[in-house]
């Protein structure tokens, strides 16, 4: 090493002991430790399941053992390892099963002699009970069921080819050249899927008395009342105990079920709010407890409820009322308690860290927040109730549908055509009313 540099300075110690370290090669540091993999105990349980989800991962299946196994419907999907499709395939088939037997299977006719009524000369046949019906209907509907289980058959033999296809990272071109021409698309198109959509339909208008023929029959009959209802009966409007009087009470009916409705929901509403009572185990229990009784009482329709309190208190007014707050109370309980959960935490955390409990919190950080979705809600529930009340009274509890019940059990149909024009007014004037309130305050 050079002992002078420039101008022959001499150079110090540790200047040189640096120089020659550099040239010196730098020992290897040991290894890191290993710590091995942590291998849990091997229970029955564990490689069941390791055995399960190794048989679940993406492999080779013979497109044709699994289009073989669709046979039995769903089979073919249990051997490609895809259980939700197997049992959804099961299911189908057993639906398709049910509505074209009960489209295509007939009793045998003394069978059928024998179970006619008059009411109902076309029994439903016993699906299960082959030996009443005729041999014609369980070939037909067998051939049709024979049909759907070979297209899904050749639709899971297709499926099959391009998911080994994906396995082998194929290009893009030859995956779009396996899946076919146009004609074995049209083959690979799910028919059972069609088949019970489209005679599901037919069923359903069956079963629900659907008879576009009769209908068009009775057209000089639907023109006569409508010609009447289109030319109500002015004078009705203010006789005693007449319209006026009725829509006057149908709207006092409404304002009574809703206030009162809304009393009970902002009291109950904090304990259907989840982020309110879902921070301790009790709490959370009082929540479940009263989501479960109210869901049950949303599910009570309001005609129902009017029904057991015309019975109960009889008739009137006042039994709509109870009704209307019933179910004024379940829709805006819910309502309200989506609306406390939707608040900015930020406040309730402010207040509590000031000091504040629960009734501090409830009054200073939630109400201030949801006063106007309240509002908006209640104005809400009242348009519903109107609508109610209009109908409530067919039963015997008071408003206007009380007024044409009457009228239809005289045949007075312009004096219904009347009754139903001031509904639509008082319903109209309602709605832009709440509408231009609901948008001052939101």
């Amino acid at each position: 090493m050079k002992k002078y540099i420039g101008n022959e300075d001499p150079v110090s110690h540790e200047l040189e002991t640096i120089e020659k370290r550099k040239l010196e090669t730098p020992e290897a540091e040991p290894p890191m430790p290993t710590v091995p993999p942590y291998d849990p105990p091997v229970g029955l349980m564990n490689q069941f399941r390791r055995k399960w989800q190794e048989a679940g991962k993406p492999k080779y299946r013979n497109p044709v053992v699994a289009a073989v196994l669709q046979v039995v419907p769903g089979l073919g999907y249990v051997y490609m390892w895809r259980m939700a499709f197997a049992a959804l395939t099961a299911f189908l088939f057993l639906l398709a099963y049910v509505i074209l037997g009960l489209r295509i299977l007939q009793y045998k006719p003394e069978v059928n002699a024998r179970l006619a009524t008059p009411v109902n000369p076309n029994p439903e046949p016993d699906l299960w009970n082959w030996s009443l019906l005729t041999p014609e209907s369980i070939t037909l509907l067998w051939v049709a069921l024979a049909l759907l289980a070979i297209n899904l058959g050749f639709r899971t033999y297709h499926q099959a080819r391009l998911n080994n296809l994906n396995l082998q990272v194929k290009s893009l071109a030859e995956i779009r050249k396996a899946r076919g021409t146009f004609i074995q698309r049209v083959l690979t198109f799910n028919y059972l899927a069609l088949i019970i959509f489209v005679f599901g339909i037919l069923q359903v208008a069956k079963d629900s008395d659907f008879d576009l023929g009769r209908l068009i029959s009775k057209l000089d009959n639907i023109k006569r009342y409508v010609g009447e209802l289109l030319n109500p009966n002015w004078n009705a409007l203010f006789t005693e105990k007449g319209i006026m009087f009725r829509a006057r009470e149908t709207v006092e009916i409404s304002i009574i079920g809703t206030l009162a409705g809304a009393v009970v929901a902002l009291l109950i509403s904090f304990l259907a709010a989840r982020n309110l009572m879902g921070r301790n185990p009790i709490t959370n229990v009082a929540y479940y407890i009263v989501r479960i009784i109210l869901s049950i009482q949303r599910s009570i329709p309001t005609l129902f409820l009017a029904i057991v309190f015309v019975v109960s208190v009889g008739v009137g007014p006042f039994p709509a009322v109870l009704a209307l707050t019933i179910f004024s109370a379940g829709l805006m309980t819910k309502l309200f308690s989506e609306a406390i959960e939707a608040i900015d935490w930020g406040q309730v955390e402010a207040i509590s860290a000031a000091g504040g409990g629960p009734v501090h919190v409830v009054l200073f950080a939630v109400i201030p927040q949801v006063l106007p979705y309240y509002i908006s809600h209640i104005l809400y529930s009242w348009e519903v109730n109107i609508h109610s009340a209009s109908v409530l009274g067919l039963v015997g509890a008071g408003g206007i549908g009380q007024y044409v019940q009457d009228a239809i059990n005289t045949y007075k149909y312009a004096d219904i055509g009347m009754a139903l024009f001031i509904v639509i007014v008082i319903t109209m004037a309602i709605d832009f009313t709440s509408a231009y309130i609901r948008a001052k305050i939101l």
